[in-house]
C-alpha cells in the first residue's frame, strides 16, 4: 500500500484555494501557509528533548549528508520571510546546482526562536525539491545519447510544480 505524503495530502485537500491564486509564486506562499499552519497544529513536544529558547540571535548552517542537486532557494527564502523578517540567508549554492556530500548549502541568522520555526519546514521542502532535481539530473544522464526524450517525471506535488 503506498503511503501518502502529508505535504501532498495537504495541497490536494486545498486545491481549489490554490489555483484560484493569480501566480504560481502566490500559489507557493498560500502553500507555505498552509504547510506552517499545519506543522504548528500537529507539533508535539518531545518529552525527551529539554531545549530553552532565548530571543537572542543565533545561527545555523545546512550541511548536505549525501550529493545532488540543489533546488528551491526562492520558496527557502520565502519561508524564512513568512516567520520572521528577521532571519537572513545566505546561500552557498543556486537551484540547479551540483552539491556534494558536507558541503555547507545555506547559512541562516536570526532570532533563535525564529530558526528553529523555520527548520523543519524549509528544510523538508528543501530536500523534497532537491530529491526532484537529483532524480530528474540522474535520469536525464541515463538518456544521454540516446533518442529518448524525458517528458515528465511524475514526481511532482501539486501547488508546488
Amino acid at each position: 500500500m503506498k503511503t501518502v505524503n502529508p505535504l501532498e495530502q495537504l495541497i490536494k485537500d486545498n486545491w481549489e484555494s490554490i489555483k484560484s491564486c493569480k501566480t504560481p509564486m502566490d500559489q507557493i506562499i498560500l502553500s507555505i501557509n498552509m504547510v506552517y499552519q499545519n506543522e504548528l497544529k500537529n507539533c508535539k513536544p518531545d518529552e525527551k528533548v529539554k531545549i530553552t529558547i532565548t530571543e537572542e540571535n543565533g545561527n545555523a548552517y545546512w550541511i548536505a549528508k549525501e550529493g545532488g542537486i540543489f533546488c528551491g532557494v526562492e520558496i527557502i527564502k520565502e519561508i524564512f520571510k513568512k516567520i520572521d523578517l528577521k532571519i537572513s540567508s545566505k546561500f552557498n549554492i543556486s537551484d540547479g546546482d551540483k552539491f556534494v556530500k558536507d558541503q555547507k548549502l545555506l547559512e541562516i541568522y536570526g532570532p533563535s526562536k525564529s530558526l528553529l520555526a523555520s527548520e523543519r519546514i524549509s528544510l523538508n521542502i528543501a530536500m523534497h525539491l532537491s530529491g526532484i532535481s537529483t532524480y530528474t539530473k540522474n535520469l536525464t544522464d541515463k538518456l544521454e545519447g540516446t533518442n529518448i526524450k524525458l517528458a515528465d517525471t511524475r514526481k511532482t506535488t501539486p501547488g508546488l510544480r
